[in-house]
């Protein structure tokens, strides 16, 4: 979503949280900008979000940020799919529930 324009109409059917992408694109800014004309909706920072940039977003008010190539890094490229994702190891001992 890039405006309130189409964020309202998500939420009049029923939408809990509606996905900011993509992300990167838009800047932890967004989320605080998104808020302005609708404080109480909830926006998930999604696409193309490394892990030095989530810390950003929930302090710029997104309630939780989707990450995924950061996480699992190459662990996809070869064909033994059940090596360790070092990334996705490391950030889940960082991780906090969501209030």
């Amino acid at each position: 979503m890039f405006n309130p324009t189409e964020a309202v109409p998500a939420w009049q059917v029923g939408v809990t949280a509606a996905m900011l992408f993509p992300a990167s694109l838009l800047g932890p800014d967004f989320a605080t900008v998104m808020h302005g004309p609708l404080p109480e909706r909830p926006f998930v920072a999604t696409g193309g979000i490394n892990l030095a940039g989530v810390e950003g977003w929930l302090a710029d008010g997104a309630p939780a940020v989707a990450v995924g190539s950061a996480l699992i890094g190459d662990a996809l490229d070869d064909e033994d799919h059940t090596a360790p994702w070092p990334p996705a190891r490391r950030e889940s001992a960082r991780s906090r529930p969501i209030p």
